[in-house]
């Protein structure tokens, strides 16, 4: 009996472990770490700033205002516009969030109405699109933060927008006068994606070439059977690349959409219809790689490349790679930043952002050599190859007739905001949309909460309301699975918070451990949410231990956060999204 438990429980054990390396293995991504690491440095430079001015509420809203910007980052790969819109977005909701959070943190039920409606609009506005619910969030996390904490709202909210303008300018000072960068960047992507589909092919096809050159060469029967043994052997080889072929297609077509994307999303669209000839290389050049991987598929669907073929192929790929790089270390001056190509009127927004016909005052270029039309798909890889090389050349401007062709999206939803925003918003008013539904949910769970935590006296009770903010989603799934991984998250970040104060309670053991879960925390949560937020609850605890010595946050921390979590739930029996 004895021994059978511990079998039991070293499987447990065993299991727990295994369970737990599978999470931290899944967790990381390299890009990921590095913003996440980069938005945890910087969200600690203005909580040090504000303890060494002796003002630790200061200190806590700051950082953590810089977090929500460093979170609200759409990342190094968009465009720098995109970007900075965003960014001025949510440093504009986060300090008007926290001057009205801190008007209405006198505890007065009176209040509540305001508080449902406030939480109302932002969620609505959330639930409608990526740029929407970032600005949202940003305006949530502070208001319920800032509800029960009275104090100056002025001086507050500057401290907030300091910090907010401290993080966007570092977060895009990487390339503040080179704004095409991200576009390179993920043109380069692209040329290295069709350069991988293209060795894969290359080796798919040399491995079944000499599969059935050794089946040719069987001399004797027992040397055939073992050769046709080694011939399935190969067709199965040859198969899995073949599958390996076709996934590498997929990801070669999604870098080439995120290159045309990010592009698109670069251009200046001007009432004059002006486009900088620099973008517009780059759009040929991602077009271009799109022709050549559509020549690949039809070179592995015609029964995989053979001699000349299979050499064009090996040296399409490498010079591919040759492009990517070239492109990836190119500084601004190569590529032609000459007067902008005036494209005629700007196009209407259901409509492609290059418009057919340009005007005659277009500034001359010099086109590419005529070519015949391709005879094969090795004609076609050659000849893609020779427009990209000449579009990212010093006077590669495509011609005029050709600029309608490039398959470009439509520009990003935050160059027409309003246009945009009110249709949809309009639409939605109704009791069948899911955006209004989720809306109205969350802003009569953190009603309710509010309420509660005012009347009971609840010490940090505003975590609460920062759980059912997170955990509500528009779907029922997610909200599910959100409060789920909420609560463990909580249990197990408390837990080992819990660990460290019990041995331990001075500031310069507490604020290293802040700076370190931080990084870590942002590097992951947006992989792997359970642990992310496991040490970002950590985090707080650490970081507000250290500025305002004997709060004691483990217990609150933990049923704040339980209520809330109970709250959602229960709003999923009573009314089903």
């Amino acid at each position: 009996m004895q021994r059978s438990d511990t079998v039991a429980r070293n499987a447990l054990v065993g299991y727990a472990f295994a369970w737990t390396a599978a999470q931290v293995r899944g967790a990381y991504e390299p890009e990921a770490f590095r913003k996440g690491v980069v938005a945890g440095l910087l969200s600690a430079l203005p909580f040090i700033l504000f303890l060494l001015l002796d003002q630790p509420a200061l200190a806590v809203f700051a950082s953590l205002a810089a977090v929500r910007m460093g979170m609200s980052d759409p990342g190094r790969g968009q465009a720098f516009r995109h970007r900075a819109r965003v960014l001025a977005a949510g440093a504009l909701c986060v300090t008007a969030g926290t001057f009205f959070g801190t008007l209405l943190a006198d505890g007065s039920l009176w209040t509540l109405p305001l508080v449902a409606l406030l939480v109302l609009a932002a969620a609505y506005l959330g639930a409608l699109g990526p740029e929407g619910l970032a600005t949202s969030l940003t305006v949530l996390l502070p208001t319920v933060v800032c509800l029960g904490l009275p104090g100056d709202p002025v001086a507050r909210s500057a401290a907030v927008i300091g910090s907010c303008l401290f993080v966007s300018a570092v977060l895009l000072c990487a390339w503040p006068l080179d704004p095409d960068r991200p576009a390179r960047q993920a043109t380069a992507a692209a040329l290295r994606a069709v350069a991988a589909m293209a060795r894969l092919l290359a080796g798919t096809a040399q491995r079944r070439a000499g599969t059935a050159e050794g089946i040719r060469n069987d001399g004797s029967g027992q040397a055939a059977s073992g050769q046709a043994g080694s011939g399935e052997a190969g067709s199965g080889e040859a198969g899995s690349g073949e599958a390996a072929l076709w996934a590498t297609r997929v990801r070669a077509y999604r870098a080439i959409d995120q290159a045309l994307a990010i592009t698109a999303d670069s251009l200046p669209r001007h009432d004059d219809g002006s486009t900088a000839p620099a973008l517009l290389q780059l759009a040929a050049a991602a077009s271009e790689a799109r022709r050549i991987a559509r020549a690949l598929t039809s070179m592995a669907e015609s029964g995989q490349p053979a001699g000349a073929e299979l050499n064009s192929v090996g040296s399409a790929a490498d010079e591919l790679e040759r492009l990517a790089g070239q492109l990836s270390r190119l500084p601004p001056p190569r590529l032609r930043h000459g007067p902008a190509l005036d494209l005629g009127p700007a196009p209407p927004a259901d409509a492609l952002p290059l418009a057919q016909a340009p005007p005659a005052q277009t500034p001359p270029t010099q086109a590419p050599p005529a070519q015949a039309p391709p005879a094969s798909p090795a004609d076609a890889l050659r000849q893609s190859l020779q427009a990209i090389a000449h579009s990212l050349s010093a006077d590669g401007v495509p011609p005029p007739d050709a600029v309608a062709t490039i398959p470009m999206p439509r520009p990003g939803r935050t160059r027409r905001l309003f246009r945009w925003a009110l249709p949809l918003l309009r639409d939605n008013l109704s009791a069948d949309s899911s955006a209004l539904r989720h809306a109205v949910r969350q802003a009569v769970l953190v009603a309710i909460a509010t309420g509660l935590v005012w009347h009971f006296q609840i010490p940090h009770g505003y975590w609460a309301m920062l759980a059912i903010v997170f955990v509500t989603k528009p779907a029922y799934g997610g909200t599910r699975q959100a409060t789920i991984n909420r609560v463990l998250a909580t249990v197990i970040g408390v837990s080992a918070a819990e660990l460290v104060l019990l041995n331990s309670h001075d500031f310069w053991v507490l604020a290293p451990l802040a700076l370190l879960f931080n990084c870590l925390s942002h590097g992951v949560v947006t992989v792997n949410y359970l642990i992310g937020y496991a040490m970002l609850t950590a985090y707080v605890i650490f970081k507000i231990e250290a500025a305002l010595p004997g709060s004691d946050l483990v217990v609150p921390r933990l049923l704040a956060t339980l209520l809330g979590c109970a709250l959602a739930a229960a709003s999923l029996a009573v009314w089903p999204p």
